[in-house]
């Protein structure tokens, strides 16, 4: 055989080759893709089923919403679930025919009412020696401390101004980013919105470098401390005015009453006459400066409902909403004036009463919504 032949036939058996190994690449590829193909029918939110949960769940928010209207239009009873059976404002919404819009997607709503937030201190209109107070009244606690002093709540006000302000110069006790580069991020240099933002703020969270100064809200874990929870029962980011006595936590209680134990029984024990007569007074000598912060007003308590909503197939494929709503003072209202010169006749900031119908059926504002996808 010739060197042509023996070249020619070499060439041929790699050729065979090639395509044999093609032919097993493909059949391995079309089983693959048949194998995902199956998979991806078996999955909650396969072929758009994302886009109908998250639709489904913006529905039963929506009916819910105008549950919460409805109620306070006729006195409806459906938050009471004692009271209704099959119990809740779910089971009302289906009973009238409120339901998911596919048969085989399936709701949960959950409605709760007074969520305390109305007996909360107001985060925007507290000032430094009000911020000293709280923090150094938790520190106590943190350490088993029965003196209070102020100076241990300074620290971690310098910390949390320091945090939100602009500047680059630290506070006495405070810190900006040279303190927080080695943990790998630097200060908001932002209004604080929410709690999540103490994680990151020192002497809130536990540094390993600070044992004695650090640790208030989270432990060496990331587990949140009592005194976390406490922070959170007496502060709001959502009440805009004074904390209403009609709703003030035990914890806040114990906060104002300090160690006087006369005036935590008073707290309990509210009547208008000793709210001027006791109360107050007791307050402003334990708590200085809170007295400004506080009502004991019982025509002044804002309602709040939390709603969580969700919709899917099943348990491992749900879309999540959870709304915070407030129900919308009947005061007139203040309107921004337009930057359309011709439109400030009309409008121009005045003061436009409410309708009388709107005025007896209140409207819910949302103030807070989170969505999140279970998949």
């Amino acid at each position: 055989m010739s060197d042509l032949s023996k070249a020619l036939k070499n060439k041929g058996s790699i050729l065979v080759f090639m395509l044999v190994i093609i032919l097993l690449l493909s059949v391995f590829a079309q089983r693959l893709m048949k194998k995902s193909v199956e998979e991806l029918k078996k999955a909650p939110f396969s072929r758009g089923g994302e886009w109908q949960a998250s639709l489904e769940a913006s529905s039963a928010l929506e009916a819910a919403h105008a549950a919460l209207f409805a109620k306070h239009s006729f006195g409806l009873d459906y938050l009471n679930l004692n009271g209704f059976p099959g119990g809740g404002l779910q089971s009302w919404l289906a009973k009238h025919g409120v339901k998911a819009n596919a048969e085989k997607y399936r709701w949960n709503i959950q409605a709760r009412n007074n969520t305390g937030e109305d007996g909360k201190l107001p985060f925007d209109k507290m000032n430094e020696k009000q911020w000293i107070q709280v923090f150094g009244w938790l520190h106590s606690l943190a350490n088993n401390d029965p003196l209070f002093d102020d100076d241990d709540g300074q620290p971690y006000y310098d910390a949390m101004k320091d945090w939100q302000d602009k500047d680059d110069e630290d506070e006495e006790e405070g810190a900006e980013d040279d303190y927080y580069e080695k943990f790998g991020y630097f200060c908001k240099d932002e209004k604080i919105l929410d709690f999540a933002d103490f994680k990151r703020i020192k002497g809130f969270f536990y540094d390993s470098d600070l044992v004695q100064s650090s640790g208030l809200f989270y432990d060496l874990n990331g587990t949140e401390t009592n005194q976390f929870k406490k922070f959170k029962n007496i502060v709001s980011f959502f009440n805009p005015d004074q904390a209403n006595w009609h709703a003030f936590s035990p914890d806040l209680k114990d906060f104002l009453a300090s160690d006087d134990d006369r005036l935590r029984e008073d707290l309990d024990e509210y009547t208008k006459l000793s709210w001027r007569l006791s109360i107050l007074p007791g307050i402003n000598e334990q708590r200085d400066g809170f007295s400004s912060l506080l009502t004991g007003a019982p025509d002044r308590v804002a309602e709040f409902h939390r709603l969580s909503i969700s919709a899917g197939l099943g348990a491992s494929g749900q879309y999540k909403i959870s709304a915070l709503l407030q129900k919308d003072s009947q005061k007139a209202k203040k309107l921004p004036k337009p930057s359309n010169k011709k439109n400030r006749n009309q409008l121009g900031g005045e003061l436009l009463p409410r309708s009388k119908e709107n005025e007896k059926l209140g409207y819910w504002r949302f103030i807070k919504l989170d969505c999140k996808e279970n998949l």
